[in-house]
């Protein structure tokens, strides 16, 4: 109601705290309403609380009405990071509109605080938005890294950014508290380079002592009561050869003070004092004096002041009560931007300060002033409050991320319950996992490790839970021996032919190659079969018929008998089915009549069928036909054939006059009268046949016979007398709509209707292309381009242009382990053949089953990645593991892994780096290598002299160090990410990790049984115990990494030295946040902590000590895959089996040797 103006605008920042998740992101989907209806503090805090990135609660506050106090301490939270991404164009003309300079809303910008000059977008705003001899003035000021930095981002903006070095004066570079013009400054262009070279200061300020032109009182002189030229003073002052110091210093008494401050501009006054050595103190008190100095105007000034100036000037009482009756409503921020800190460390110590941000301070500003030190919290909560402060200013806090840490350390400290429940529940909204982590080690299935692919088949005819595709690609699996055995296994091949459908049959009865009688009784006739029927021997089609369930099945199911089942137009097999009377019902059905009488018209099969002649099926024969000689010879054979008289005389009716040809005129027969309507409609479609084939091409023909309701009979018949014409047809895009219709209308292969084509006809156009690709089966086509390089290349060009016919048989052909050994030859060849990366990345797709989304991979980039993926079991990776590879810009790791999408960082692919495994530093007693290890003297020697381990001398004795291993990046980073692939299959809780390594996690439910297991818990009061939760639960939830002692002080329960001995507060107060094992052991335990996964882990101190790097520390998921990296790292293929296992230790490398390297199974594959 709000948001539609129907209800007024009263505290809807506090309403939005109250929503939910699903409320909140609401709002965030409507922010440009929010801004219509509220200042834009407001947006500014709703922006926080909805989760809207910086950038967008900034562009949306802008349009509101300005609150430019808010603003400011928003900006100034902000990171570089996030500021660089709000200062789009749009967003820089929207503050020049409103008039909001860097020195306004951003201080710590016009004062080139670190690290802002590393950012090309915000040096850009302050070039644009400073007056050009402020920019002058701060350049004399930066440092080596500013002038550098500032120097790489004005060289890329081109010229026009360097216009202030021509602003510079010798009085600028003389009085520089840098000692003048920084050296680091690189200008690119030579015009400037010149112009800094020209203000080299001659003279140090007041480094010499002289006579004034004009005796004493000249330069008294340069500030008359009526109008003063302030250039020309200003040089004066800087001309110590000219001026004495005393002469500069009694410019600021009365009455030279006041006249100075009335004439001088903001910046011109500033610049001036800087010359005449006032400190930055005394300057804000002359500014406090001026009548015209606006708010605005000190914030210029004082940003580029120095946290100690801001602490000089707030050490005087004075100063500040002045400050604060100048400016009433001024806060921190207000007045000195980027060094408000300054002003936060003093309101510790100083009450009138103190009382100054009680009243002023923004909420961000009040926030930094009560957390500033940890130990104080609760002190300067009450002395603020005591001062003023409404307790519910929190409720005016956003929850951006630079703040988290503060607001944490806000809620542990508060000596408010009300408010720190507040902000826990509003601000920070910590989602705790209920639920406690498991540690129990799953077990792996028998089917996952085994070897017969008979027996995995077995499994999934049985096991409910395996899908269908799952069953055709372990089917596809089987050995050739394993196939001959569910060929010979009628049950069994039963059970597969009838659950497959789809890609998959055609793809199984090419490999089990059953007899076709199995075929036609149980699997799906319409999933394009006809390839493989055109394999079988004609015995099987006769064989087939004798079945009268298998003939039933076809007769219903099957539309086109002479091109589905060619074997029928073999005289010898046609005289024994057409015995039939049914099937030869469905022959003269299905098919266009004058074709079935020259079928069974041949000698052997008229003599055959005639018995089985009725009247029914010479009705289904039109009455009125044109007729080649050879067919009028056929039907007259039939007819002789016949024995019943009327039979034979109906037949002989349906001849045209003897001795007419069928190219001559026709003389129309008359039609039966009172025919029936199987005869009325065969005639119709005897009539359209003809018709269509008067055109002597197959174009013309084709548009008579694809009318709606076309009949499929009569364009196969078509299709079959103008055969002849099919290339030109398919190959032609003009006719490409016609094809297209064919398609649709005989939905089976274009083989099977032009079976004389030759296949390149078939690539040429894009229609043509579908119609083979949707129809034949893949993995035939894949064979015929692989023996046919010219059209190979053809069709993988087409990816190029990401033809959808190609894409098609893409994707439909079987992928990784569902390819046979030939199959994976011909897909490797096809990959060496191609020169375009498109190509190369839909093949690397199919060898592998895992989907290239990244178009920046190339040929020679995936050739590596090939060879690293068939260096380890097939059922690592290609049974659906890795389903996606992808390149990404910049991931903070080389590689990542996750949901089955493996990711690269961009460029990995194409260098040649090295990485080190192994820490190289950690030293070892004698007792902790043997634990972790397990070496004998004997080993410990051999690897001392290889120098994989070193012996060293120290204090405390004898130590040894594992020594780094160098590594290729490339290949141990793709070896990890596989190694990731595999634990997720299954099901990231292996033996290895939580039994054989001792691994133990943790979830935020269960940091009190973490305590109890780090020993000493007891010990703790049930008060002190829930409040030492906290603190970790909410240290877990942090967005940065610190130690404890960033939340809370020294005197709270979980840093109290009365704990001493207590496992967790041991952790607490070691100081070392508890990453990939860092922290002091704790009872021969490591505690690991790992924010992502929000959870902490045990290690035990020898699973520590055997770790392959400090990064498998980090989580048991990253050690199970270091280990993985390191076991095949030095395997390279046959011959070099005993490399597998490298440095590991045995009880690791033995592991991997059992349960790993002899996974044939991906056990996520079985469910549905």
């Amino acid at each position: 109601n709000i948001l539609d103006r129907k209800a007024g605008a009263t505290a809807l920042a506090a309403k939005v705290a109250g929503l939910d998740r699903e409320g909140r992101d609401k709002v965030a989907a409507r922010i440009a309403d929010v801004a219509k209806v509220a200042p834009g503090g407001v947006v500014l805090q709703i922006g926080d609380l909805v989760g809207l990135s910086a950038a967008a609660t900034v562009r949306s506050a802008l349009d509101a009405s300005l609150d430019v106090s808010a603003l400011r301490a928003h900006v100034l939270s902000l990171t570089t990071v996030e500021l660089g991404q709000l200062l789009d164009g749009p967003t820089r003309a929207k503050l020049a509109e409103l008039k909001l300079s860097p020195a306004v809303v951003a201080p710590h910008v016009a004062a080139m605080s670190w690290p802002v000059p590393n950012s090309q977008p915000i040096v850009q705003w302050y070039l644009e938005a400073t007056p050009v001899e402020l920019v002058a003035h701060t350049m004399m000021r930066v440092g080596s890294d500013t002038a550098r930095a500032l120097s790489k981002a004005m060289n890329a903006l081109g010229k026009d950014a360097w216009r202030w070095a021509f602003a510079v004066t010798e009085a600028m570079v003389g009085s520089s508290p840098t000692t003048g013009l920084n050296l680091e400054f690189t200008p690119k262009f030579e015009e400037v380079t010149a112009a800094l070279a020209a203000r080299t200061p001659k003279h140090g300020p007041g480094s010499q002592k002289g006579a004034a032109p004009g005796g004493a009182g000249a330069l008294k002189a340069l500030v008359p009561a009526g109008s003063i030229d302030i250039a020309a003073l200003t040089q004066a002052i800087t001309d110590a050869a000219t001026f004495e110091k005393h002469e500069v210093r009694a410019l600021a008494s009365s009455p030279y003070r006041e006249r100075l401050i009335a004439a001088a501009t903001p910046a011109q006054l500033a610049v001036l004092l800087d010359y005449m050595g006032v400190s930055d103190a005394h300057q804000l008190d002359w500014f406090l004096d001026s009548t015209t100095m606006t708010l605005d105007d000190v914030l210029t000034v004082s940003s580029s002041w120095t946290a100690s100036s801001v602490s000089l000037a707030f050490k005087n009482p004075k100063l500040v009560a002045k400050l604060s009756a100048r400016f009433p409503k001024a806060g921190p921020g207000d007045v000195f931007g980027v060094n408000r800190t300054a002003v936060c460390e003093l309101a510790q110590s100083s009450p009138a300060v103190r009382a100054w941000c009680a009243v002023t301070a923004q909420p961000q500003e009040l926030l930094q002033v009560i957390t500033f030190a940890v130990p104080t919290i609760a002190k300067m909560w009450n002395l603020l409050i005591a001062d003023g402060l409404d307790p519910r200013w929190v409720e005016r806090l956003g929850a951006g991320s630079s703040q988290d840490t503060r607001l944490r350390s806000l809620v542990l400290n508060c000596p408010d319950p009300a408010a720190a429940a507040w902000v826990r529940t509003h601000l920070i909204g910590d989602k705790i996992e209920a639920a406690h982590a498991g540690n129990k080690p799953l077990e792996i299935g028998p089917m996952a490790y085994e070897g017969s692919a008979t027996k995995r088949f077995e499994d999934g005819l049985t096991n409910p839970e395996v899908s269908t595709a799952e069953i055709g690609r372990r089917t596809s699996e089987l050995s050739p021996a394993e196939l001959v055995k569910l060929r010979e296994n009628p049950e069994q091949l039963a059970t597969v032919l009838s659950v497959l459908h789809d890609e998959w049959l055609p793809r199984v009865l090419a490999l089990v190659e059953p007899p076709l009688i199995a075929v036609l009784r149980t699997a799906d006739l319409r999933a394009g079969i006809a390839a493989y029927i055109r394999t079988r021997p004609s015995s099987e089609t006769t064989a087939a018929f004798r079945d009268e369930a298998v003939a039933s099945r076809v007769r219903r199911n099957v539309r086109d008998p002479f091109t589905l089942l060619p074997a029928l137009r073999e005289p010898g097999v046609l005289a024994i089915v057409g015995k039939d009377p049914d099937t030869l019902q469905w022959l003269l059905d299905r098919t266009d009549a004058p074709f079935a009488i020259s079928q069974l018209g041949h000698p052997e099969v008229a003599k055959a069928i005639a018995p089985s002649l009725t009247k029914a099926h010479v009705e289904r024969i039109p009455a009125m036909m044109t007729l080649s000689a050879n067919q009028r010879a056929a039907l007259e054979r039939i007819a002789s054939y016949v024995k019943n008289l009327d039979i034979a005389e109906s037949l002989r009716e349906r001849l045209e006059i003897e001795g007419r040809d069928a190219d001559e005129e026709r003389t129309p027969v008359p039609k039966p009268e009172g025919g029936i309507a199987i005869a009325k409609d065969a005639q119709h479609k005897q009539d359209e046949l003809e018709a269509a084939l008067e055109h002597a091409d197959l174009a013309g023909a084709l548009d008579v016979v694809l009318t709606k309701p076309p009949t499929r009979a009569n364009v196969l018949a078509v299709c079959r007398e103008r055969a002849s014409m099919a290339p030109q047809l398919l190959s032609n895009p003009e006719h490409g709509a016609r094809v297209d219709r064919l398609r649709q209308v005989l939905d089976q292969s274009p083989v099977a209707v032009f079976p004389t084509v030759p296949w390149f006809a078939f690539l040429r156009t894009v229609e043509a292309r579908r119609w083979l690709f949707e129809h034949e089966p893949p993995t035939v086509i894949l064979a015929e381009l692989a023996h046919e390089p010219e059209l190979a290349h053809f069709v993988l060009a087409k990816l190029t242009e990401n033809d959808p016919a190609v894409r098609t048989w893409i994707e439909a052909l079987p992928k990784g382990t569902a390819l046979t050994a030939a199959e994976r030859r011909q897909v490797r060849q096809l990959f060496d053949s191609v020169t375009n990366d498109v190509a190369a990345r839909r093949l690397f797709e199919i060898r592998f089953g895992s989907k290239v989304t990244s178009k920046t991979y190339t040929h020679d980039e995936l050739a590596r990645l090939w060879t690293l993926f068939e260096r380890v079991p097939d059922a690592h990776i290609e049974q659906g593991s890795v389903t996606q590879l992808a390149e990404t810009p910049a991931p903070s790791l080389p590689g990542q892994f996750g949901g089955g999408n493996m990711m690269f960082v961009e460029g990995l692919t194409r260098d040649d780096k090295d990485n080190h495994q192994y820490s190289g530093n950690l030293q070892l007693t004698r007792a902790q290598l043997t634990t972790a290890y397990g070496y004998d003297d004997a080993q410990l020697e051999a690897r001392i002299a290889t120098e994989e381990i070193k012996k060293v001398e120290t204090p405390d004795g004898t130590r040894y160090e594992i020594q780094k291993k160098i590594v290729k990046l490339l290949d141990f980073t793709v070896l990890h990410e596989i190694g990731h692939a595999v634990d997720q299959m299954l099901g990231e809780q292996s033996e290895l990790v939580y039994g054989l390594a001792g691994w133990r996690r943790y979830n935020e439910s269960d940091v009190g049984q973490l305590a109890k297991d780090l020993g000493g818990w007891d010990r703790v009061t049930p008060a002190d115990q829930q409040r030492i939760q906290d603190v970790w639960v909410s240290w877990m939830n942090m967005r940065t990494w610190d130690s404890l002692d960033t939340l809370i002080g020294d005197d709270h329960p979980a840093l109290s030295k009365k704990y001493k001995g207590v496992g967790i507060v041991d952790l607490g107060r070691s100081k070392e946040a508890p990453m990939a094992g860092e922290a002091p052991p704790i009872n021969g335990h490591h505690v690991v902590a790992n924010h992502k996964n929000q959870q902490f882990y045990r290690v035990p101190d020898r699973t520590r000590n055997a770790a392959p790097s400090p990064y498998s520390l980090t989580a048991p998921q990253e050690y199970f895959a270091e280990c993985y990296a390191e076991y095949y790292y030095s395997f390279t293929g046959p011959g070099t089996e005993d490399k597998k296992g490298g440095r590991l230790p045995g009880w690791i490398k033995g592991w991997f040797d059992q349960n790993i390297d002899t996974l044939k199974h991906n056990p996520a594959r079985d469910r549905k």
